[in-house]
């Protein structure tokens, strides 16, 4: 009977792997689709060409101050062992391992699947459960959209769901569960900044772990061995307040102003209503529902329920505690981007990690109501379904733009040509997606496209080559600065929106500025004009060099003096007048 049993799970994982081997190649040419680079990828490619230059992460090179403007450690350490081990640039190699890392969360997404705690109905249709799931997965637009743009979001969405199921689904809460989750926890932390909370999951569950080894009298050297990799990040926290001077990434002051709840409400809301995730709410709620009215109904007296609750966390943690840890830590990463940082000005960018854990989670949901299988598929089938519409329809209306001015923000309007039960929710969205494009919130990845397009026909190509007027520190002043900083590697940018620029990233606001996304600050005239740029595009592919007056000549003291005197006047906000300027400033 054994036998028999091993022989049938043995069947199902191989089907399992066929059923995956063919979302993958269905991934591939949504992948080839959606393809597309952001501008702001080549912020990471300049930081891994210094690195490889042996400058090390900076944006400038020394004299100027080092500031850690990318946002991923981790993509940065993949592409420069890449273009070391195989000498392919990262222009190249991006998308490809980005492609890699969106395969892995297909197949991660398997596994989830074929782990998952079903009712004995449902484990019988698995199999069609995993298929519906991966289809799902590869028709979600955003999965497919986030699968490329040469940034590290699919490599933080894999890291984060192999987080997720390395927590919940590993049944033997011991070693080889603590190696695991703090190891997939470092990924994740390395991957984004936004790991952190990741990491706060994590340590609470290990503290639970600790505290009961404790109370056996069990805790042995092996506990401390398996939780090492949580020295990686605080390794790398230490090296960044080193390196940097900072505790955070110059991004965060960059793009945080203060919360900005009316962006992130609507940011929200418009995600909801374009995937159809308004069905899955619904069954939330329901469930919800369902497991507060049985609490009620319990007739176990309050105290014991109590003793029950408390149990929980005096215990090894189980799956249910893993759970609910896990769950939490993906609603407080949802919250701060909703809430605090507003959104994304990447379209769906800070949400695509959801597709996969909306789906698993909604088969759960039919699992708690012990649905029949008939009715679970045809939920599922309907939650993948309302997923589509919309968003194909803005995709092919895209398509149909062939070229855009840097200027323009698109807004597609699909309702006219969906059917009548789904217009009034297009319409809807249609509404939020207006108010959130003119404050510079969930652009397209098209016009992301376009935008890279428009850089490359202004720009030369990469060249190492400058004229001797250029001086010993030549600088430019862009206020996007991704394919400036890639084409320009032996030329200082001065970063007009502050990703880059460590005086920029911490300006003041005022309360009465019109909010826009990643684009609030902005550089003052006088501080990038006290550099001197003297390296320009005037027009497409050519390189004006003007050569300074000798006695206005930038230095190694020039440079950290000027550095030292805007970091005084404006970051710290010194009463210093700009007569004691180290350099001339001409009134604006």
């Amino acid at each position: 009977m054994i036998n028999k049993l091993l022989t049938l799970n043995s069947g199902k994982r191989s089907i399992a792997a066929l059923i995956t081997l063919v979302a993958l190649v269905g991934l591939y040419f949504g992948w080839r689709e959606f393809w597309f680079l952001t501008d702001d990828a080549f912020i990471a490619f300049r930081y891994v060409s210094n690195a490889v230059l042996g400058h090390g992460y900076v944006w400038n090179v020394e004299p100027f101050r080092a500031v850690e403007g990318y946002t991923s450690f981790l993509h940065l350490l993949i592409l420069e062992a890449v273009w070391r081990l195989f000498g392919t640039e990262p222009p190249e190699s991006a998308n490809l391992l980005s492609l890699i890392f969106a395969s892995a969360t297909v197949v991660l997404t398997t596994i989830g699947a074929m782990r998952m705690q079903l009712t004995m109905q449902l484990q019988n249709i698995r199999l069609y459960i995993v298929s519906l799931i991966l289809l799902g997965l590869i028709s979600n637009v955003t999965f497919l959209t986030w699968s490329s743009s040469g940034l590290e979001t699919a490599l933080f969405n894999c890291c984060f769901l192999a987080w997720i199921l390395a927590v919940i689904t590993i049944v033997k809460k011991g070693t080889w569960w603590r190696v695991a989750i703090t190891t997939t926890a470092s990924l994740v932390y390395l991957a984004r900044p936004d790991g952190m909370l990741i990491l706060l999951g994590t340590l609470v569950l290990l503290l639970i772990s600790l505290s009961n080894e404790f109370k056996k009298r069990q805790l042995k050297l092996s506990w401390f061995v398996s939780v090492l990799p949580m020295l990686v990040p605080l390794i790398h926290f230490i090296w960044r307040k080193s390196y940097y001077g900072e505790w955070l990434p110059n991004t965060y002051y960059a793009k945080h102003i203060a919360a900005w709840p009316e962006s992130g409400i609507r940011y929200l809301l418009s995600f909801l209503l374009e995937y159809g995730i308004w069905l899955w709410v619904s069954v939330l709620l329901i469930v919800a529902c369902k497991m507060t009215v049985s609490f009620i109904k319990s007739k176990k007296t309050d105290l014991r329920i109590a003793e029950r609750f408390i149990s929980v966390f005096q215990t090894p943690p189980d799956r249910r505690l893993c759970t609910i840890v896990a769950v939490m830590t993906v609603v407080l990463h949802l919250s701060y981007y909703t809430f605090v940082i507003g959104g994304d000005h990447f379209e769906w960018r800070v949400y695509s990690h959801l597709p996969p854990l909306l789906m698993l989670s909604f088969v759960y949901f039919m699992s708690l109501l012990n649905f029949s299988p008939g009715r679970t598929i045809i939920s599922l089938a309907l939650l993948i379904a309302l997923s589509i519409p919309i968003p194909w329809v803005h995709h092919f209306e895209e398509k149909k733009i062939t070229e855009l001015k840097v200027a323009d923000t698109v807004k597609i309007k699909v309702s006219n040509k969906l059917p009548f039960f789904l217009k009034p929710l297009a319409r809807l969205n249609e509404h939020l997606q207006s108010w959130l494009l003119d404050h510079l919130v969930c652009v397209r990845w098209q016009e992301h496209k376009f935008f890279l397009q428009g850089q490359l026909e202004l720009f030369p190509e990469r060249s190492f080559e400058l004229p001797s007027e250029a001086g010993p520190f030549p600088v430019a002043y862009f206020a996007t600065v991704g394919m400036a900083g890639w084409v320009f590697p032996n030329v200082a940018i001065i970063d007009g929106y502050g990703l880059n620029d460590y005086v920029v990233a911490r300006l003041p606001i005022g309360p009465k500025i019109k909010r826009m996304m990643a684009h609030d600050r902005f550089a003052p005239h006088a501080y990038a004009a006290s550099f001197l740029p003297n390296v320009r595009i005037l027009e497409p592919k050519k390189v004006n060099i003007r050569r300074r007056p000798p006695e206005f000549e930038l230095t190694r003291e020039k440079i950290i003096a000027y550095e030292k005197f805007w970091d005084d006047k404006l970051v710290k906000r010194m009463n210093i007048p700009d007569s004691l300027a180290p350099f001339p400033i001409k009134p604006e």
